[in-house]
């Protein structure tokens, strides 16, 4: 059974932005898993919201493994068990693009832990957004 693992208010506002985000391109009664790519420069490359053969998990680290070669980030959003769970993870995307992308920018209280939870994971660097990162709500 998942488990809640969000511990930082950044990963609030992240969720916001990708939960709107999928209720513009879903019916109300359903949100959809979809998959942001991106170059090098941070431009989007591809919207997709279709479950590829292999599945999404098999394509998240086919996008990994390509980064070794060339420039590659993706946002990923899946509301595998909705409302109860929602998992969201980015590889490789640059604050400003989050940023961007959001139409918000954080400010340092975005990346001190709630108060509130104990579990979640740690920032690589404290303090700072994380360009690689998951999370479970």
């Amino acid at each position: 059974m998942p488990r809640a693992t969000h511990r930082f208010p950044f990963e609030l506002l992240v969720l916001q932005f990708a939960t709107d985000f999928a209720c513009r391109f879903s019916s109300p009664n359903s949100k959809q898993t979809f998959l942001l790519t991106f170059d090098g420069q941070g431009n989007v490359t591809s919207l997709s919201f279709n479950e590829p053969p292999l599945g999404w998990s098999a394509l998240l680290d086919e996008l990994r493994v390509k980064s070794n070669s060339a420039p590659a980030s993706y946002f990923f959003y899946d509301p595998f068990d909705a409302p109860e769970y929602t998992c969201i993870s980015w590889f490789s995307i640059q604050q400003s693009v989050m940023e961007r992308l959001m139409a918000h920018s954080f400010t340092a209280a975005d990346f001190n832990p709630l108060s509130t939870t104990s579990e979640g994971s740690e920032l690589p660097a404290p303090g700072c957004f994380p360009e690689t990162w998951s999370v479970i709500f």
